[in-house]
């Protein structure tokens, strides 16, 4: 959302959108605040910054964090978007001090009734509802990325 381009074009085609960073922190209790069945939640769900070679800073393959369970917990009943980015390090990787224009931006988007998606994960215990939303977004991340 600081870049200048890039955040400039997420604030003025996603009016209140709530910028949070990558960490535990205030800005994702403050996000969690806002969080209820009345807005539309839309997740990104991979979770970390992509580099130019697809993977993450350690070289490994993108994979979903467990923000979700938390949003998913505090949501029974509405719909949530999902938005499987193709990523934008072709257009401004970490590091790059500006953007390359004219690239395409690649997106795949789905929209998923609470419900009906809760109810296929066991939720007698946070650690199994917790593993199971998790191996279930990495394969949707895996199969509706576009490449």
């Amino acid at each position: 959302m600081k870049r200048p381009v890039v955040g400039k074009l997420l604030r003025t085609i996603i009016p209140g959108c709530i910028p949070i960073s990558r960490e535990r922190d205030d800005t994702w209790q403050q996000f969690l605040c806002y969080v209820d069945e009345t807005k539309v939640t839309a997740i990104l769900p991979e979770g970390r910054m992509k580099r130019q070679n697809g993977f993450d800073k350690h070289g490994q393959p993108m994979n979903v964090r467990s923000g979700i369970v938390d949003i998913l917990q505090r949501l029974d009943r509405g719909n949530i978007l999902f938005i499987y980015s193709g990523g934008l390090h072709h257009i401004q990787a970490p590091g790059d001090k500006l953007p390359k224009i004219f690239k395409t931006i690649k997106a795949n988007a789905e929209i998923i009734n609470l419900q009906n998606y809760k109810q296929q994960f066991t939720q007698d215990d946070y650690h199994s509802f917790r593993k199971s939303v998790l191996e279930d977004m990495d394969n949707r991340l895996r199969h509706k990325t576009p490449k």
